[in-house]
């Protein structure tokens, strides 16, 4: 996942420690999993590592970063940035065949 420093800062820094744990922990699970968030908080507070009133606390500023659309919370940056990550993969697998075919 890529972490580019100068934007993340410039857009969390009015996140608190906590805040910034809870919204890098949903991250790499959208990263990993390669899919948005689901938009449950019990789920989100899970992934988050926080307990219900912990996650109740920060819910609104966290979930700022991600766009509701049906049942999911989607970063924009975080498809982006998956998207690109696809690219590079099946540019890889289509030399690799290439390669192995010559």
């Amino acid at each position: 996942m890529p972490l580019y420093v100068g934007d993340y800062l410039r857009d969390t820094g009015h996140l608190t420690t906590l805040e910034h744990g809870a919204y890098l922990l949903l991250l790499m699970h959208y990263w990993t999993t390669g899919k948005p968030l689901p938009d449950d908080d019990d789920q989100l507070a899970t992934i988050a590592r926080l307990t219900q009133r912990r996650w109740q606390k920060m819910r609104q500023k966290v979930r700022g970063f991600f766009l509701p659309q049906g049942t999911v919370l989607v970063s924009q940056r975080a498809e982006v940035e998956l998207q690109r990550w696809r690219t590079i993969l099946e540019q890889k697998r289509a030399a690799g065949r290439q390669s192995a075919s010559t």
